[in-house]
Formats: structure tokens, sequence, C-alpha cells
């Protein structure tokens, strides 16, 4: 097993290995024709375009501590399981307990050793830097199934404000973006697949927010700081590849901070001079103006399905005051989203809620077949 240390910015040798990747991928992308138009709905049906390359999850870890001795074996060896079954290749992680990167590490790796003995694969943990002064985000990644190539910790970028006489702020749980060459199944090409993880402001200790939001305008200003980042890196691409943007969002889809990550809205909408365009309602829902709504940047596949099929498909991925919410999400740009879909149009994509000791959030999965 190797575990890493996350490095704060790029460094040569990782540029080096971006443009050797870079050879291979017109073999994995440019000659396939991505569909167009083609709605996002759920698919619990095995791909018809053969088997996946890589499948990625992504799992609110719940403060996972092996040092508590209590219950740390019970909620390991859960985690475990859950992550096993599900039979994760990439899982970007939340909640990862530790004041410094070391002890982060040596957690993580802790977790990861448990995956090892149920899969019989050999896992290599990965934690990013962070403002928050006990938890950070990473990923877990099997050996066999990708390559890193690249690393960056995001938490050094700036946030939007809503008020422009407010505090200066930043992504308190710093996003972490993580390239990977995939190869594929036949191991004569490979593709890049980059993953942003990210973890937003939760509702916890919510009467101390003197907005009376739940923190809902910082999950906007973050949201909106997010769908920027992403934006910007996905501009600075210089070789083909795939983007995913997955974590813990602590919001419902139908919120303005999920409406602002997507890019239906835009955080300008909700200023006070705009009032006019959109509110945030009473029940943290966006209210806006008729069709004020622009074309989604990125998708959010899970919550797709809800829309396309009503309540008869909703997906929850946590339990707030005793109701279903999906808080978690996977993000995808609009014209990439058809590599993780079949041949008919519809994502394969999964929700794991047990074993229940694991976590206080479900696990979310998703395909990814070029």
């Amino acid at each position: 097993m190797k575990s890493f240390l996350l490095k704060s910015a790029f460094q040569k040798p990782v540029l080096a290995l971006l443009v050797v990747a870079g050879t291979y991928l017109v073999m994995c992308s440019d000659s396939i024709n991505a569909p167009t138009n083609v709605p996002v709905v759920l698919n619990t049906k095995p791909k018809e375009r053969g088997a996946k390359e890589l499948r990625v999850c992504t799992q609110n870890l719940f403060n996972y501590n092996p040092y508590n001795k209590k219950k740390a074996n019970v909620q390991g060896n859960a985690l475990a399981k859950r992550i096993a079954f599900a039979k994760c290749d990439v899982v970007a992680v939340q909640e990862v307990l530790g004041k410094t990167l070391k002890k982060s590490k040596a957690i993580l790796d802790t977790l990861s050793k448990k995956i090892e003995e149920k899969t019989n694969r050999s896992f290599s943990s990965y934690v990013g830097r962070t403002h928050d002064p006990r938890i950070r985000n990473g990923f877990l990644v099997a050996n066999d199934a990708a390559k890193v190539i690249a690393l960056q910790s995001l938490y050094r970028s700036r946030v939007p404000k809503i008020d422009k006489f407010g505090p200066n702020r930043s992504f308190i749980r710093g996003p972490v973006l993580l390239e990977l060459e995939v190869p594929t199944k036949s191991r004569d090409s490979s593709c890049i697949v980059t993953l942003v993880v990210f973890h937003l402001k939760s509702k916890w200790g919510y009467w101390k927010d003197p907005t009376k939001s739940q923190y809902e305008l910082y999950r906007m200003e973050l949201a909106e700081g997010l769908r920027r980042l992403v934006t910007k890196l996905r501009r600075g691409r210089k070789q083909a590849g795939f983007l995913l943007i997955l974590g813990d969002r602590n919001s419902q889809p139908n919120s303005p901070s999920a409406a602002i990550l997507s890019g239906r809205n835009v955080l300008n909408d909700f200023i006070s001079k705009n009032s006019n365009l959109c509110t945030t309602s009473s029940n943290l829902e966006t209210k806006c103006k008729p069709d004020w709504r622009y074309p989604p940047k990125l998708v959010d596949i899970f919550a797709s399905r809800f829309r396309n099929f009503g309540e008869k498909y909703k997906v929850w991925s946590y339990r707030f005051k005793g109701r279903g919410r999906l808080y978690d999400a996977i993000y995808m740009p609009q014209d990439e989203v058809w590599v993780a879909e079949d041949s008919q149009g519809l994502p394969t994509i999964g929700v794991l809620g047990k074993p229940k000791g694991a976590s206080d959030h479900s696990l979310l999965w998703v395909d990814l077949n070029w």
C-alpha cells in the first residue's frame, strides 16, 4: 500500500507526465463521437457499450477516527465493507480527521488497509490541505485501476461575496483536485480523468448563523467560487479528458447553492440590487423570475433522476430532521455526461447506504465508459 501527502501546486515532474499521458488520448477520446441532446436519467442496467472503464465513488467518512477505541473498529469495518461492496476504483472522501496532513494521512491509511483486506486490491491514500482545524478532503485510489499524475490542493482559492463589505472568504474545507491516467480495459490506450472533491458548509450550528439561513448564503458563495474554479481549470486543460466534481454539498438540489453550483443561476442573481430576479425562500429553495435560468454548465447526475421522473424516483443520501435529503452529488460538464451513460443515453449510477454503521451519508457511485 502506498500513501502520499498532497502537494499544494503542480510540480515539474507531474507536468512532464501530463505531456506523456496526452499522447494516448487521441485513441480513447477523439475517435469517439459523443452523443448530443440526450436526456440525463437514471439507469441500473449494465452498459451496452461494454464493461466500465472506471467506477468513481463519493463518501463522507462521518469523522472516522481509528483511535476511538469504542467505535473505530465497527465504523472502519462498515466503511470498508461498503466501499468493497460498491466495487469502487476511486473514492472521493470528505471529513478526513486530522489537525495535520501527517495525521490525516495516517487515518486514511488505516481505512485503506481495511478495504484491502476485503477486496484483495491495493489502495493509495491522498489528503489535501485545509483551513478547517480538524477535517479535510482526500481520495482513495485502487492502484490497479489508475495512475495518479497530478495533485493540487485548492484551499487558497478566494470565494466571491454577497456583501461587498463582508469578510473575505476562502474554502474552509479546501477542494482537492486529482488527475488520473486510466488505462482502457484492453490496455492499448488510456484517458485522463480529473476529479475535484468538495465539502460545503453544513447546517450544524445553524442557530449561530446571523443571516438566519442555516448557512445557505455561505454555501451560495462557496458554490459560486467552486463553479468558477472548475470552469477555469477546464479552460486550462491542454488535452482531452473527463471531469467530475463530487462530494458533500450539504443542501438540496432545489436550493440556491445547488442552482449556483450547476450554473443554472449565478450568485449575482441573488444580490440585493437584483432581488427581482431570484430570492431564497424560507425553506431554502430557489425562487426566480419565470424563465430566469441559464443552461446548466454542470449536470448533477443524481438530481436529474428526480427532475425527469418525479417523486417515485427520489434518491436520498442523508437524513436531516427525520427527512431524506440528497445532500451529496456528482457533477459533470454538460457536454461530457455521455461518458457516464450507456448507448441509450441512460447513466449507470447507484446509491449504497448499508451497512448503517459506516456513515450518516450514503455512498454514491457512477461508472465511466468511453
